[in-house]
């Protein structure tokens, strides 16, 4: 049985987090399912798909982060268009987002390639009282005025080297506002890359890290290193040093319909109260075909 010190230390380590995330993006890994949760140049990437998420941090521990997607992606001519809404919870505050997201990718020679991308989005926030329960006390929650929708922009580039190697930046959370007027939403910058490795015709190994800076936060980085079957699907593992570790599937039901799972063990306090998040999702591919014009970074 966990001591009551570390089971303090947890908890101040979870609300010192949510109310972080309240300010900036969701602490989620969305992203391993839809590169453009990170950078808006993915758009068209998954060509003609439509697919949902959901993900549930530290499970069994009141107010702890949860995320709720549904996205569509598609093609216009030469333009990728993205389209979606994300719903963010940690403690009392809630963030539901509709967005889109445009990206153009030009040729600059053989093997080589460029791809630019814009986001337009609307942030809705909502603090609820009741959740936690405790939260009614803490003066960083009273005087919440901010409800109505605000517009705001992202932006991201990616360089694409073949199907083998991609590296990248994006800054989003530019001209926001948050769920307070006394605390600002900071924008928020990502450098990702990725390499493939062929095995053979079918079967390639994937691997892929992303850094994610905030002000007033620390580094964040996420690796992963997944093997990937264009027939069976993918598997691999998660590591974020000092965070987690955990292990991300993919498999195919038919030919539209995938399934996608990964879990996540706590590598900090919080295993004093939970040592599991979940994030669950399928999607569907819509029988319209057409070449990609960029791989996707993560998606799996």
């Amino acid at each position: 049985m966990y001591s009551l010190r570390n089971k303090f230390l947890a908890l101040a380590v979870l609300f010192v987090g949510a109310s972080a995330h309240a300010q900036q993006s969701a602490l989620n890994d969305v992203y391993l399912f839809n590169p453009t949760v990170v950078d808006p140049t993915f758009a068209g990437q998954t060509q003609y798909q439509v697919h949902s998420a959901f993900q549930q941090k530290w499970v069994d521990v009141e107010g702890a982060p949860r995320t709720l997607s549904l996205f569509g992606d598609f093609n216009i001519k030469t333009l990728g268009v993205h389209v979606g809404i994300q719903s963010d919870q940690a403690g009392p505050v809630t963030r539901t987002s509709p967005f889109v997201n445009v990206a153009q990718t030009v040729q600059l020679a053989k093997d080589h390639k460029l791809s630019v991308g814009l986001r337009a989005q609307l942030d809705n926030w909502v603090v609820d009282y009741t959740k936690p329960r405790n939260v009614v006390f803490d003066p960083v929650f009273q005087g919440i005025t901010r409800s109505a929708l605000n517009p705001n922009l992202g932006l991201g580039i990616t360089y694409l080297y073949s199907d083998r190697f991609y590296v990248g930046a994006s800054v989003l959370d530019m001209v926001g506002k948050g769920w307070s007027q006394d605390q600002p939403l900071y924008a928020h910058a990502h450098v990702y890359a990725g390499y493939f490795h062929p095995i053979n015709r079918t079967t390639r190994v994937a691997l892929s890290g992303v850094v994610n800076r905030t002000s007033n936060a620390p580094y964040d980085i996420n690796l992963h290193a997944l093997l990937q079957n264009e027939k069976m699907g993918s598997a691999g593992l998660l590591y974020s040093p000092g965070d987690g570790l955990g292990f991300a599937l993919a498999a195919p039901l038919n030919e539209s319909f995938k399934l996608y799972y990964h879990y996540i063990y706590p590598l900090n306090p919080l295993q004093a109260l939970s040592n599991q998040s979940h994030t669950i999702g399928i999607s569907y591919r819509m029988k319209i075909q057409k070449d990609c014009a960029l791989q996707g970074q993560r998606y799996f």
